[in-house]
């Protein structure tokens, strides 16, 4: 990969380096995230993974899935609350027919100085977003996490109902 949501910032020259990693080592497997999925085609021909935020709606997904490229989505944690983490993870993922799905983010707090509090917030966010909350002991995972967790178990049963249905 060369660069984060590339589309977004130099889409330029983020397909040009991809273009030389797959000209210098044309086996290895070129990637990069995607914020708007209009702009799946920017990358071509060199680009094997698109990774679109959470912006990916079927349409890119179709032109993705047609051009022969692997299919995945990245978030972070905590954006949009424990339900949508979930729902982002298993419902969504299974729908789009995924390949993957990444985060950009293990941990982060906006205000350190409200390491721990959530009435602290940054456009009406939580003041932290993660997995996991730091301790003395150790990472104390979150209800996002488990969320996430939840939703990882849905895209499973989604996978075993498809192969049952497609045995059948």
């Amino acid at each position: 990969s060369f660069g984060d949501e590339s589309d977004a910032h130099d889409s330029w020259g983020t397909a040009t380096q991809i273009g030389l990693i797959k000209k210098a080592v044309p086996e290895a497997k070129t990637f990069t995230t995607i914020v708007y999925p209009k702009n799946s085609e920017l990358f071509e021909p060199d680009l094997d993974i698109r990774a679109f935020s959470s912006y990916l709606d079927g349409d890119g997904a179709r032109r993705t899935v047609e051009a022969g490229r692997s299919l995945w989505m990245y978030s972070g944690p905590g954006e949009w609350g424990m339900p949508a983490n979930r729902y982002y993870r298993g419902l969504w993922a299974a729908a789009l027919r995924l390949d993957g799905v990444l985060d950009w983010l293990y941990f982060n707090v906006i205000n350190r100085d409200g390491l721990y509090n959530d009435l602290v917030s940054h456009r009406n966010g939580p003041n932290h977003r993660g997995w996991v909350m730091p301790t003395a002991d150790g990472p104390l995972p979150t209800l996002t996490w488990e969320a996430m967790r939840e939703g990882i178990d849905d895209g499973r049963y989604f996978f075993t109902l498809q192969s049952l249905i497609d045995e059948a």
